[in-house]
């Protein structure tokens, strides 16, 4: 591989190599995914095609730095203390709440924006800030009909919502669904009626009333007479129509 000098030492990276030439420079190929070929190029990569190698790939001079430089690896950026040593540093890392501004470089270290840096209207949320970037401003979800709020909307997540409990055929709604509250249903045996008076029509949400025994009509069931024997059912026929050749 042509670099356009001799070379004094050669380092590898994370998917990349720099290598230190006789001139003092420092020249690197491969990926620059996290700009640590240190070329304040946004391509991708560098010298992988003839035509970017030797003069044409461009080379980073650093004065007395040495090629200690060029063996940080790719989570880390080089800098030259004031006693012209080189030192490796650590490149910063963004936490859940912040998003990469600019990238860590070979010579310079990551910049974190914060994603409450920058507010959203009323009923906007700010969805997708973090490692991918500052994310936007997304309008707030409203809860479907018959659902409630669990949590509402916030700076950096949307309303969450949870279905309405139902209650059952022996239940009756002591509270009803509310925007940030769930319907509470009580048992109808837990409801009380004066002497000589039981509770009808309680259950599916309805709390029924109290009723006086004597005064409720049964309504015979259609389906009963599925359970009679057939014959039963003939002999009852047979005995009405006895009864009206008679007369």
């Amino acid at each position: 591989m042509h670099l356009g000098g001799g070379v004094v030492d050669i380092q590898a990276g994370w998917y990349h190599t720099c290598a230190l030439l006789e001139n003092g420079a420092i020249k690197c190929v491969g990926s620059n995914l996290f700009g640590q070929l240190g070329i304040g190029s946004d391509a991708k990569s560098k010298g992988t095609i003839p035509q970017e190698l030797g003069p044409m790939l461009p080379s980073i001079r650093l004065g007395s730095c040495t090629s200690e430089c060029v063996a940080c690896g790719s989570l880390s950026f080089c800098s030259i203390e004031s006693n012209n040593t080189v030192k490796c540093n650590q490149c910063t890392r963004c936490s859940d709440s912040e998003f990469v501004s600019s990238t860590c470089a070979q010579f310079s270290d990551g910049v974190c924006g914060d994603c409450l840096a920058s507010s959203c209207p009323a009923g906007w949320f700010r969805g997708g800030c973090g490692a991918d970037g500052p994310g936007s401003c997304q309008r707030c979800s409203m809860c479907p009909e018959g659902s409630f709020k669990t949590q509402g909307c916030l700076q950096r997540s949307d309303t969450q919502c949870s279905q309405c409990k139902v209650c059952n055929e022996t239940e009756y709604e002591e509270s009803e669904c509310g925007e940030f509250s769930n319907r509470t249903c009580g048992s109808c045996e837990d409801l009380p009626c004066a002497e000589g008076l039981v509770r009808t029509d309680c259950g599916l949400g309805n709390i029924g009333s109290c009723s006086d025994p004597s005064t409720l009509t049964t309504t015979p069931d259609p389906r009963s007479i599925q359970n009679f024997p057939l014959a039963m059912i003939l002999g009852l026929l047979f005995a009405c129509a006895s009864q009206n050749s008679i007369e």
